[in-house]
């Protein structure tokens, strides 16, 4: 990964790989955020795992990955997307039916 220092990719990985939690990355406009947060989903992705992204935009549709699209004008936002998708992970833990 460019710009990260070994150890950095390293514990970055190890994080990516968890069952739960969230992976937040900020940086300014051009910084690799999106090459970065992508390049993990493609690392990470599986046909057991569900995984869902909350995006602004969408930038690129990815094979496997429920990925939900912010829209301030019908009230879709950040904070409520996560909140839901708390909620729903206490039910679901992720895991698609078999």
């Amino acid at each position: 990964m460019v710009g990260f220092d070994p150890d950095d990719v390293s514990r970055f990985r190890l994080y990516i790989k968890e069952p739960y939690g969230m992976v937040l990355v900020t940086g300014p406009t051009g910084s690799g955020k999106t090459t970065t947060l992508y390049a993990a989903l493609n690392e990470i992705r599986n046909e057991e795992d569900k995984i869902i992204t909350i995006e602004d935009p969408v930038e690129y549709q990815l094979h496997g990955i429920v990925q939900i699209p912010v829209n301030e004008k019908k009230g879709l936002t950040f904070m409520r997307t996560a909140i839901y998708l708390a909620s729903r992970s206490r039910q679901d833990h992720g895991r698609r039916d078999p």
